[in-house]
């Protein structure tokens, strides 16, 4: 059983919600308004907030953010007569619990309180703590070359203009544009962020995403906007003209409260001069493409990105104390050129908190190519990495070889995917990794990317 505080503004309702409440064993304290619902909320403790949306006086949005604050990890049920999807994406960003319309049957209010109070005896994590932590992350950055992107970005946010990401995969693109969200919405607890994945996104998808984001506070993030198809772009380029034909038409529209953020990890112009991607689409997201530093470029901020992951992998795991590393071990750590990024990072830093037994993670806790001596040469010294005395030809056929086998070691095998990133056809990629065309079977089932493959990368007759 648990204290429950049930909020609404209709006595008959109020009065009914109350009695089924107690009658299954609650504690229940009822109002019939915000402001003295606050006031017992911020009073003592509470296991779950049941609130209609829509109050005289106040908004119930309001309400559940004010509780939230109080009792982070609250459990909320929010009540309304009018079903809409807006309201219900501005409650579930809220971390609200269920979202009920009314009328609902009795046995429906109990089995969803049943369910909220069992959270509580579980321990779930509020929904948005990681984006949180990302998000402040990136606005305390030390790094001199994301302060700089940091600040076009701060320029561009109050224009309402869409904002193109670009940068290598793992560098962060969507915490930064959870970031432009929270910046452009300055906080609205109703603003929704809306994810598209591109790469299964069709004009029905796209469509209904902008409808949706019409006349509430929203941003719509496009992630790896270059694998949209050329209907889905011409669908993207269609709803964007709109848009900016209603943003000129009303300075005062709603519309403008819709926030627009794409993410490449290509350099979408040079895909567009191949042809690859609409000119015209290109200049409407990227009015100032905005490139995300890798990590090797931003060496001043691993030591804070660092104690942040630990803590987050810390949180997850139950350990109460975050280990700290070593000086040998830090050295590694800002030495290392972390090709994978972020992803890299994380994975060396659980791995390193499961091999460590105490406080300190040392260095033979780290992965063991942290330490190689190539890790520690600098960038620019090439001539002691490199094959000096192979031929020019034989040297960049290697390199095609491998980093066509990197490809498609990055999307776990799936060849459609890599030759549309690479611009090359399925014929082109068998040819030049070697790899045999098994038919009627499952392309990734005959691809292992663990495994070597010929080497037709070899210097040889093209």
């Amino acid at each position: 059983m648990g204290k429950l505080i049930i909020i609404d503004d209709d006595a008959t309702t109020l009065e009914l919600l109350t009695r089924l409440c107690r009658k299954a064993g609650h504690e229940v304290q009822s109002f019939g308004c915000g402001e003295r619902a606050l006031e017992a909320i911020k009073a003592g403790p509470l296991d779950l907030l049941i609130a209609d949306l829509h109050l005289k006086r106040s908004s119930g949005l309001q309400v559940v953010h004010q509780a939230a604050e109080r009792h982070p990890g609250l459990p909320v049920i929010m009540i309304t007569a009018n079903d809409t999807l807006e309201a219900a994406a501005a409650a579930m960003r809220l971390g609200v619990y269920d979202f009920l319309t009314k009328p609902f049957k009795p046995t429906q209010l109990m089995q969803s309180i049943g369910k909220a109070l069992k959270t509580l005896e579980v321990g779930q994590p509020k929904p948005d703590a990681s984006a949180k932590t990302s998000c402040h992350s990136i606005a305390s950055s030390n790094s001199t070359s994301m302060q700089r992107c940091l600040n076009v970005m701060e320029r561009l946010i109050p224009l309402g203009c869409p904002i193109l990401l670009q940068g290598e995969f793992g560098v962060g693109k969507r915490s930064v544009a959870q970031w432009i969200h929270q910046e452009s919405q300055h906080g609205d607890p109703t603003a929704t962020f809306i994810e598209i994945a591109c790469v299964k996104a069709n004009e029905e998808l796209l469509m209904r995403t902008f409808e949706e984001g019409t006349g509430s506070p929203c941003t719509v993030y496009l992630c790896e906007v270059e694998n949209l198809n050329e209907r889905s772009q011409a669908m993207l380029n269609h709803l964007l003209d709109e848009r900016m034909a209603r943003r000129s038409a009303w300075s005062q529209t709603t519309e403008s409260q819709c926030r627009i953020v794409a993410s490449s990890c290509l350099d979408l112009e040079q895909h567009t001069r191949l042809g690859r991607f609409r000119e015209d689409l290109f200049y409407k997201l990227a009015v100032i493409p905005i490139r995300i530093p890798p990590l090797r470029e931003r060496v001043e901020e691993l030591p804070d990105l660092v104690h942040q992951e630990l803590i987050r992998i810390c949180r997850g795991t139950g350990r109460e104390k975050p280990p700290q590393l070593t000086p040998e071990s830090m050295s590694l750590v800002t030495t290392y050129n972390w090709p994978g990024n972020l992803a890299e990072l994380r994975n060396a830093l659980e791995r390193s908190c499961i091999l460590c037994e105490g406080d300190l993670i040392k260095p033979d806790h780290l992965p063991t190519k942290l330490g190689l001596p190539a890790a520690f040469a600098p960038r620019t010294s090439w001539s002691s990495t490199y094959p000096v005395g192979m031929s020019l030809h034989c040297f960049l056929k290697q390199q095609e070889h491998l980093f066509i086998l990197e490809t498609l070691k990055h999307f776990v095998g799936a060849r459609e995917r890599a030759c549309s990133t690479l611009g090359i056809s399925a014929a082109t990629l068998y040819r030049k990794t070697g790899i045999r065309r098994e038919r009627g079977r499952d392309a990734r089932a005959s691809f292992n990317p663990l495994q070597p493959h010929s080497e037709s990368g070899a210097c040889g007759e093209d």
